[in-house]
């Protein structure tokens, strides 16, 4: 490899270790892509019942479908925050417990 080629892939490497958030390198887990696209479909269909699924709602039923729809949301959101939390953080949040309150109260304000 060339001394050029070589210097720019050292501070390639460097700018990877200054800034964690951009890459993906020993296991730090970020938010899932798929599963906010997930998020972001279950909302539309909170939004509006009936248009985005296949589902014979009726007054009777459409309680439970968004009950069990913003059930999920949540449990997903919350899962996709904490993901974040850690990755943004950069050690200004120390204890898991902190990551789980941070990603509740972000989950109940949005909700």
């Amino acid at each position: 490899m060339s001394q050029n080629l070589e210097k720019i892939v050292n501070n390639l490497v460097e700018s990877y270790r200054k800034t964690p958030t951009i890459a993906r390198i020993n296991g730090m887990t970020q938010p899932s892509r798929q599963e906010i696209k997930k998020i972001i479909q279950n909302l539309q269909k909170v939004a509006f019942p009936g248009f985005f699924d296949q589902k014979h709602l009726t007054d009777d039923t459409v309680g439970y479908y968004v009950g069990n729809i913003l059930e999920d949301v949540y449990y997903n959101l919350r899962k996709q925050i904490i993901k974040a939390s850690r990755c943004c953080a950069q050690g200004a949040i120390k204890a898991e417990e902190e990551y789980a309150d941070f990603a509740e109260s972000a989950c109940m304000s949005f909700m």
